[in-house]
């Protein structure tokens, strides 16, 4: 029989029957050491569609040329709000309006974790200049599972989709 030894008291967790257990410490030592990145990202709404945003080329393969909501982090000093209006115009020279916290979303990519607080957002017009992003499209909830999403906003688009 093997035993994974497991510094934690004087107790070991057997591989052989604990498996899952194992895998799951393993899981959480690993994360233990990788970056925490916490983000903001604004879901804007104009006319009952939703502005859905694609990334152009990235360090990580698998967030490249995946659909996304706008934002990015927030500055020392600065609130969630203030991150979210400073993004948006950083990377589309686009006023929006932050209407109210809409979910956090705690998502484990392979180099990093991410936590994003995404908010409802309202803008009076579409017109906008992509800086950062190679596309976009405006969309009616119930068809934004047509695009490839980066998988940290997955959660976002699922729970706009139900209403």
């Amino acid at each position: 029989m093997s035993w994974l030894k497991i510094s934690c008291g004087d107790s070991f967790i057997c591989a052989e029957h604990h498996r899952e257990s194992a895998r799951a410490l393993g899981r959480i030592l690993r994360n233990s050491s990788m970056e925490k990145v916490e983000v903001v990202a604004a879901i804007i709404e104009n006319q009952d569609k939703i502005l859905c945003l694609q990334r152009g080329m990235s360090e990580f393969d698998y967030i490249a040329y995946k659909y996304e909501f706008p934002g990015g982090k927030v500055e020392e000093g600065e609130s969630q709000e203030g991150a979210l209006k400073r993004e948006i115009r950083e990377e589309l020279k686009y006023d929006i309006k932050v209407e109210e916290r809409f979910m956090k979303v705690e998502y484990h990519y392979q180099d990093f974790i991410l936590i994003m607080d995404s908010f409802l957002c309202s803008a009076d017009t579409t017109t906008f200049i992509l800086i950062e992003h190679i596309d976009y499209q405006w969309l009616n909830p119930e068809e934004l599972d047509k695009l490839d999403w980066a998988a940290a906003d997955i959660p976002i688009v699922e729970k706009l989709m139900q209403g």
